[in-house]
């Protein structure tokens, strides 16, 4: 009878420490930050990036060692799983993002969402989709749902 107490403290604070710790929901994960980043962009897309090619970079870095400083721009070729917002995006998807060179470039790879605009560059000859900076997130702290219901109340 006396374990009882302690079996419950104990199931208090583990239940605690997996809300506070284990589920954090905060940062670039909270509903009023995928919504504003959703208003600023003309597509957001639940990706599977299969192939990544170094276009350009930008200052001393690496783009093929992640060393140094700068910028690399590089054309990600993905399969698209879901649209949350964006006319004509088909079944693959390609995009440009530009990460600072230490970024490791594996890291791009993989199921993440991707917020996106068209934009002209001088490396490509058409409008294409650029990342918004800093904005693509893994799938994580069930942002899929999270979209979705942003998706509907944005119509």
């Amino acid at each position: 009878m006396k374990k009882l107490p302690l079996t419950f403290s104990l199931l208090f604070v583990f239940t605690f420490c997996l809300n506070a710790f284990g589920q954090d929901d905060s940062g670039f994960y909270q509903a009023d930050v995928l919504k504003g980043d959703f208003s600023q962009v003309n597509a957001v897309v639940y990706v599977n990036v299969k192939t990544i090619k170094t276009v350009d970079s930008m200052g001393n870095g690496n783009c093929e060692t992640n060393k140094g400083s700068g910028y690399c721009l590089y054309e990600l070729t993905a399969e698209v799983k879901e649209v949350f917002k964006g006319k004509g995006v088909g079944r693959t998807l390609k995009f440009y993002t530009s990460p600072d060179a230490d970024y490791p470039k594996e890291k791009l790879m993989g199921e993440q969402v991707v917020f996106l605009n068209k934009s002209e560059m001088a490396k490509v000859k058409d409008k294409q989709f650029v990342t918004l900076e800093n904005s693509s997130r893994k799938i994580e702290f069930d942002i899929i749902g999270k979209l979705r219901k942003i998706k509907k109340t944005a119509r």
